[in-house]
């Protein structure tokens, strides 16, 4: 989805920060994607006029894809891609929300 649409859904939502995953390697430090993201991520901030937080998403997808097991979901419900994706997006969206209440 290009970036002026989910500019357009953000602004729908009135939403008042970008958070976007990090992708870290399993050491803390930057992958080669991580320019990229940085890049999209303040562009759509830069965008819709909201600050953009940058979150750890390191083993998210594995989280996601334990809490999507313990569903009881058949299998090939459980291994669809764009749900454990989804279910990650939840769990750095959660986890910046813990952080920003402190």
């Amino acid at each position: 989805m290009p970036l002026s649409k989910i500019a357009e859904i953000a602004r729908s939502h009135a939403v008042g920060a970008v958070v976007v995953g990090l992708p870290l390697d399993l050491s803390g430090q930057e992958s080669e994607w991580c320019a990229e993201v940085r890049e999209a991520g303040a562009g759509l901030a830069d965008r819709i006029g909201v600050p953009l937080h940058l979150m750890d998403e390191r083993m998210t997808s594995v989280r996601a894809e334990r809490v999507i097991r313990s569903m009881g979901l058949k299998k090939s419900d459980r291994e669809d891609k764009g749900r454990v994706d989804a279910a990650a997006a939840t769990l750095i969206l959660q986890l910046w929300l813990d952080g920003s209440r402190t």
